[in-house]
């Protein structure tokens, strides 16, 4: 083929139709056109990388790895796929074998072009950026030091930053003063020091004033807190995190989010010359680019609190739904999403039982002398519901045997009427399973719940499974806290009893029924019948078995402090070495499924459930075919795990 018609045929697909005629004409120019034969070895694992990488033109590549004896398939390739160019990101030796496995023709396209026009056009790096992000659980464990490699590459494309974010031009104030203490304070002393200041976290620092760790609400909560030691007269050195990830002054918002991205990071120190060898001048943290940004959830927050009208609550709730958006379109990490999303929805429900009571009370209808706690199942229990959807919610009543009358139950159930309606009216549904407060199915005592529960763990079958996942997953949001806390301890110390694992067997079991979402022709599975014909299910077939599977390891190792689906794969990892990597890729699949559920969503004005295989492009369409070959990978290490 002439560089005219290469050019013509690399236009068709990512990342080349990012580029214009004149790149794409520059890159087919080196092109070498190259026939292989089923069975032929394109490269090995191991090997340095070649002075090229490779599109598929007809044919089909299968990218293999060696593991001792074991065999895994990597990933496959048809027209228009590109491998062999994660060795060049990352300057690291092939980590698969790519075969022939049929008659395949490719181009093989110079790496050192490539990079230059990469240097040039931002939208090449932000293709590459999210290509590599499905796969960085699996990098960092077939090679810890590749990861950041490939992130140092993306960082430093010119003008990346500033076309995915648009943020270039806003500052983050760094001005405000440090607040630190040295590695001789204790935890109780820095505890007070915060609180005398009102903050979130606090610097550790050395006599010249130099950064040598961090400590943030969250390592007191799990660190002091949730111990059973008393460290309060500890070193503070015993809980700070360190080393401390610093940055240099004047970065741009668009320069933070996109380390805080690549690193994980919610907190980065600002020294003088950027390293930890100079002194601390500012302190910088997701909620600092928040406040950035003006249009923030803490000032969503605030209104809502001080709301009383119903449709001011369903004024406000748009508007977080439109910031949300935002975030999402802008890469924000989708746990810290998550947490916004849920604080803002938490605030919402506590306002709607609120006005509930108060529309009881202007109809004469006076509240029983019986505590409540108003709970949400499911995603919203999970803390993961990013846009509004259908709600699952039950009511706990307070053990009140006196007080606990039909008049008691129709109040509750016309509180549950009333706040179902208002928050119907900020854009919430039904529950799809029927799951909803104001039916006296859903609304128990303490003890009643806790006879509900063990029941079904000691006789769960499949006509009840979709019920009693969502209750595994309950969170209180109004009312009283303390009833629902009963149930979790009965709960926690009931399957906890369970020594020879039946019911997370079972569980399991029924849970790997779910079969994975790809057809053996690796076209997605999509509903036969009905209005969502031809569709994709996302929640049922992707986002789903990953919930299910992440409960059942997350009851096993007692994790009960962590409710989302990734924060449970991410403490399964570190607990169970057998199973850290498919967890840690399954985390990280299942924060990128939640994105695209919710873009969609928000694109489409609908839950974002159902999805139109023919509105994905290609890389969508990669992505995902990697993320269903990770959920297999998951089911097949958890049937191993119970030997199932």
């Amino acid at each position: 083929m002439n560089p005219t018609e290469t050019a013509h045929f690399l236009s068709l697909y990512p990342p080349f139709d990012r580029m214009d005629a004149q790149e794409c004409e520059e890159l087919a120019r080196t092109a070498q056109f190259l026939t292989f034969h089923e069975g032929d070895t394109i490269f090995r694992m191991g090997d340095s990388p070649l002075p090229y990488f490779f599109v598929v033109k007809t044919g089909l590549v299968q990218l293999i790895q060696q593991d001792g004896d074991t065999t895994y398939l990597n990933s496959e390739c048809d027209e228009g796929d590109i491998f062999g160019l994660r060795a060049w990101l990352a300057n690291h030796v092939y980590l698969s074998t790519a075969f022939a496995i049929e008659n395949t023709e490719v181009f093989a396209l110079s790496w050192d072009i490539f990079n230059q026009i990469s240097q040039k056009n931002p939208k090449v790096a932000l293709f590459l950026a999210s290509t590599f992000a499905s796969k960085v659980a699996s990098i960092q464990a077939e090679a810890p030091d590749e990861l950041q490699k490939v992130r140092n590459f993306l960082t430093q494309r010119k003008g990346f930053a500033d076309q995915t974010l648009e943020l270039d031009a806003w500052k983050v104030d760094y001005g405000k003063q440090v607040i630190d203490c040295t590695p001789h304070h204790t935890i109780r002393e820095a505890a007070k020091i915060m609180s005398i200041f009102g903050i979130g976290s606090i610097l550790v620092v050395d006599a010249q004033k130099r950064p040598v760790g961090i400590i943030t609400d969250s390592d007191f909560r799990k660190k002091v807190v949730a111990v059973e030691q008393d460290f309060r007269n500890e070193p503070v050195t015993a809980i700070m995190s360190a080393p401390v990830k610093t940055i240099k002054p004047d970065l741009s918002v668009s320069e933070v989010i996109l380390l805080m991205l690549s690193q994980r990071i919610s907190h980065f120190c600002i020294t003088q010359d950027g390293s930890d060898k100079s002194p601390a001048i500012g302190l910088v943290s997701q909620r600092d680019i928040l406040i950035a940004q003006g249009n923030n959830p803490i000032l969503i927050t605030k209104q809502l609190i001080n709301s009383t009208q119903t449709n001011r609550l369903h004024t406000l709730r748009e508007q977080a739904e439109l910031l949300i958006g935002a975030y999402l379109q802008r890469n924000f990490d989708i746990p810290f999403i998550a947490n916004i999303v849920t604080e803002i929805n938490n605030v919402l429900m506590q306002k709607a039982t609120e006005i509930a009571k108060l529309n009881l009370d202007k109809a004469g209808k006076t509240a029983p002398d019986v505590r409540y706690c108003w709970a949400v199942l499911g995603a919203e229990g999970r803390r993961e519901q990013l846009i509004r959807t259908d709600l699952d919610t039950i009511l706990i009543l307070e053990e009140k045997p006196e007080a606990y009358t039909p008049e008691t139950k129709r109040y509750f159930q016309h509180f549950a009427m009333e706040v179902k309606r208002i928050l119907k009216d900020c854009g919430f549904e039904e529950s799809e399973l029927g799951i909803n407060a104001d039916n006296p199915a859903w609304c128990k005592t303490v003890k009643e719940w806790e006879a509900f529960l063990q029941y079904n763990i000691d006789n769960v079958d499949e006509s009840i499974l979709n019920e009693l996942s969502l209750l595994l997953d309950f969170r209180p949001t109004a009312g009283s806290f303390g009833l629902a806390h009963e149930i979790e301890l009965f709960l926690v110390g009931y399957v906890k009893q369970d020594n020879e694992r039946k019911f997370l067997r079972h569980m399991a079991q029924i849970a790997l029924k779910t079969p994975p979402p790809m057809s053996f022709f690796r076209t997605f599975i999509v509903e036969s019948s009905g209005v969502h014909k031809n569709k994709f299910d996302i929640k049922a077939r992707a986002l789903r078995p990953l919930a299910d599977l992440a409960r059942v390891l997350a009851l096993e190792f007692q994790l009960h402090d962590y409710n989302s689906t990734f924060d449970r794969f991410h403490q399964v990892a570190n607990l169970a070495p057998q199973l850290t990597e498919v967890c840690e890729a399954s985390a990280l699949a299942y924060e990128i499924l939640l994105k695209k559920r919710a873009l969609y969503g928000l694109r489409h004005k609908t839950s974002g459930r159902y999805i139109s295989p023919d509105s994905l492009d290609r890389n969508d369409k990669q992505e995902l075919r990697s993320i269903f070959k990770i959920i297999e990978k998951l089911q097949e290490a958890v049937e191993k795990h119970y030997g199932l």
